[in-house]
């Protein structure tokens, strides 16, 4: 089962509470993780629109609504993509998603060809936009952690 629809499916029961994940419950991760959640504290009420881009600005995302979730991962291939201890993204609907501009692609990860920033990633029919080139990065806190 993807990962992201597994925590997507755990997020309800989780809204004011900290629930521990544990190797019997998700066989397939292997590792113990704790699920913090606070949802009423996380999100802004009247958030709309989340805006970012990379390093040189020729490549701009646009996300609308609420995403699925908010994670951080510390996964090997995202300390190695993102040249980092861990990765913070938020997962969206595609279709709630507008990308200007041109990227190159490597494993469903997209990042600019001129500047070489990662922007967001694609897995199905979502979207995980890196928290990182968000504009105004403190709009969304973290509710899960991988």
């Amino acid at each position: 089962m993807n990962i992201r629809r597994r925590m997507r499916s755990l997020l309800p029961q989780a809204c004011s509470q900290s629930v521990v994940i544990s190797r019997t419950s998700l066989p397939e991760w292997g590792v113990l993780t704790e699920f913090h959640s606070q949802v009423d504290a996380v999100r802004e009420p009247n958030m709309k629109q989340l805006e970012g881009g990379c390093l040189c600005g020729n490549v701009r995302i646009a996300a609308q609504g609420e995403p699925y979730g908010v994670g951080v991962c510390h996964c090997l291939d995202c300390r190695k993509h993102h040249g980092a201890l861990f990765h913070a993204s938020a997962v969206f609907p595609e279709d709630m998603v507008t990308i200007t501009g041109e990227t190159r692609e490597y494993a469903g990860r997209h990042f600019c060809p001129d500047c070489g920033s990662s922007v967001f990633g694609r897995t199905g029919d979502e979207v995980e936009v890196n928290l990182g080139p968000l504009d105004a990065s403190d709009q969304l806190m973290p509710t899960y952690e991988l």
